[in-house]
């Protein structure tokens, strides 16, 4: 009988666990070594204005409200720790900048993007070096790790755009007909990354691409069969 060349459960989930270590090193050593980095007075209006406001101003309102969700714990946090003041009446509802409430956001954006990565590397093979070998070229390149140390919406939608790529690779290498909740979770990637950059809503065509460039490929390999085929 032939022996079954399946992975063992156990060396499956040491190799991810390998690969996560891999992907978020670059993270872990930025949050100890490096404070966090904003990108210029637009950040600063993304996060401590009214989102109707920042929206109004030309930002994406995705980052908006997505980045007041770790702000609010941070100040709370600070405040039941005797570290801020209390609210004033006449003040903001926006939750307030609070050191707790930046650095939650930072480690939540290296979270994210780390997640991101490992769903697009485990997309691409199911070899575990070539993954390893990814994930190793993929902790090399600083951007993605200097945009998730940024305030700013650019990092929401590098990390959507990542989950997008993974999505739509994950739906074409499928040979049976996908099901509704992978073209649900393209969709939702799909309509952050517009609400996070307007310049993210050219990735619309990307989906159009995938089947014309698909067409064109069977149409050219239809051709081919037929001028080899004898008359």
């Amino acid at each position: 009988m032939l022996q079954s060349t399946r992975v063992p459960a156990p060396f499956r989930f040491l190799g991810k666990c390998a690969l996560i270590l891999c992907l978020f090193a670059p993270s872990a050593w930025m949050i100890a070594t490096i404070p966090p980095l904003w990108r210029d007075a637009d950040a600063h209006n993304q996060v401590a204005l009214d989102p109707l406001i920042a929206t109004f101003w030309g930002h994406g309102p995705a980052y908006c409200y997505v980045a007041k969700i770790p702000l609010f714990i941070g100040e709370h946090w600070e405040r039941s720790r005797g570290m801020a003041p209390a609210r004033r009446a006449t003040e903001s509802s926006q939750p307030r900048l609070t050191d707790a409430g930046v650095w939650l956001l930072i480690v939540g954006q290296h979270l994210a993007l780390c997640a991101a990565a490992f769903y697009f590397i485990t997309a691409i093979s199911r070899y575990f070096w070539v993954r390893l070998a990814l994930g190793v070229g993929w902790a090399s390149n600083a951007v993605f790790y200097t945009y998730a140390h940024c305030v700013g919406s650019e990092t929401l939608s590098l990390i959507f755009v990542i989950l997008l790529a993974a999505q739509a690779l994950r739906l074409i290498q499928n040979r049976r007909q996908p099901q509704w909740t992978d073209w649900y979770i393209f969709a939702l990637a799909l309509c952050i990354c517009i609400l996070s950059r307007h310049v993210n809503l050219c990735l619309v065509s990307l989906l159009p691409a995938v089947f014309l460039l698909a067409w064109a490929q069977t149409r050219a390999a239809a051709f081919r069969r037929r001028l080899g085929s004898p008359p």
